[in-house]
């Protein structure tokens, strides 16, 4: 299988560094050449994610729930919100990354 087009522009919002290791190394081991390319942009928080939303169109926005400004889906809500807010942003497709078990939040997302 040919790999297809412009590359899949993904923006992980992420502070833990080790978390936003693996999501890098797990996303590009998973196109192994056969799928459309991979390009991630990282920030470590919502108020960064967000900027980089509105100066640029993303595909995916894989956002953890637990960031310096924001904890669980109060992060999700927010992100909701400015993403609402006039318009400047496009929707996305959202992917959230929680440690909850079931029935501590993580679920509700």
């Amino acid at each position: 299988m040919e790999p297809s087009g412009d590359p899949l522009d993904i923006l992980p919002v992420e502070d833990n560094p080790g978390d936003a290791g693996l999501i890098e190394t797990y996303l590009n081991s998973q196109t192994g050449g056969s799928f459309t390319p991979l390009t991630l942009t990282h920030v470590e928080t919502l108020d960064a994610g967000v900027t980089m939303l509105r100066g640029s169109t993303y595909d995916l926005l894989v956002l953890g729930l637990a960031l310096p400004e924001s904890t669980g889906l109060a992060t999700l809500e927010r992100c909701l919100d400015r993403v609402d807010e006039g318009g400047a942003i496009s929707p996305l497709p959202v992917v959230v990354l929680t440690r909850c078990h079931p029935g501590q939040g993580g679920d509700g997302a």
